[in-house]
């Protein structure tokens, strides 16, 4: 038998879920969307320049040695940064322990 997909999981999840679970799974897209705004406003000296770059790191974790560089070197990017991936990591971990209560 197939192993079910993460896909697979969330449809179950949302045709099963509480209340409260349906409330994690909102939460985990209004942070995603905070993260698609902050992703505007982020260090905005740099923002023209490493949009592209900021944007491909926080959707998926790669970055360029150029974009990689210059955080190393920017303070403001670091902490904005930070940030968002402190908010993302806190609702995937709500949704996360939801979807696993169910399983």
């Amino acid at each position: 038998m197939a192993k079910d997909t993460l896909l697979d999981k969330i449809t179950v999840y949302i045709m099963k879920a509480t209340d409260k679970e349906l409330q994690s799974l909102l939460d985990l897209i209004k942070t995603q969307q905070l993260v698609n705004k902050k992703r505007k406003n982020i260090c905005k000296p740099c923002n023209a320049k490493w949009q592209k770059d900021f944007k491909e790191l926080t959707t998926t974790g790669d970055a360029s040695e150029e974009y990689l560089k210059h955080l190393d070197i920017c303070p403001k990017c670091q902490n904005e940064l930070e940030k968002l991936f402190q908010k993302q990591s806190k609702a995937l971990e709500a949704l996360a322990r939801d979807i696993n209560k169910k399983s």
